[in-house]
């Protein structure tokens, strides 16, 4: 997440219309069926449980993924795609750093 660990609102709707930009993306530029398909996993997961959970920004679903995660690895994982979807909802940046134009 950030080196602060400030709250980073989320928006959610912005992130129900803009994410499948992404998995297209992510699908033409060649990365692993496995991992789009762990991104889109855990988008659709966001959007759905977020007021079941009260999440408000990316910092209350990464407490809840390190309290709810029964293993280093699984954490880890989550908090990779946490990273992506983040850094594609609130600044644009794809996976591989780049911004569409």
């Amino acid at each position: 997440m950030n080196k602060h660990n400030e709250k980073l609102p989320m928006n959610f709707e912005k992130l129900k219309s803009t994410y499948p930009h992404l998995l297209t993306y992510m699908e033409e530029a060649g990365y692993s069926e496995i991992y789009v398909k762990g991104i889109h996993k855990e988008i659709l997961r966001i959007l759905a449980e977020r007021d079941r959970h009260g999440w408000n920004d990316y910092l209350d679903i990464r407490k809840y993924y390190e309290q709810t995660s029964n293993t280093h690895g699984n954490y880890r994982r989550k908090r990779a795609y946490l990273g992506v979807i983040m850094e594609f909802d609130l600044y644009g940046k794809l996976p591989d750093g780049r911004t569409p134009r």
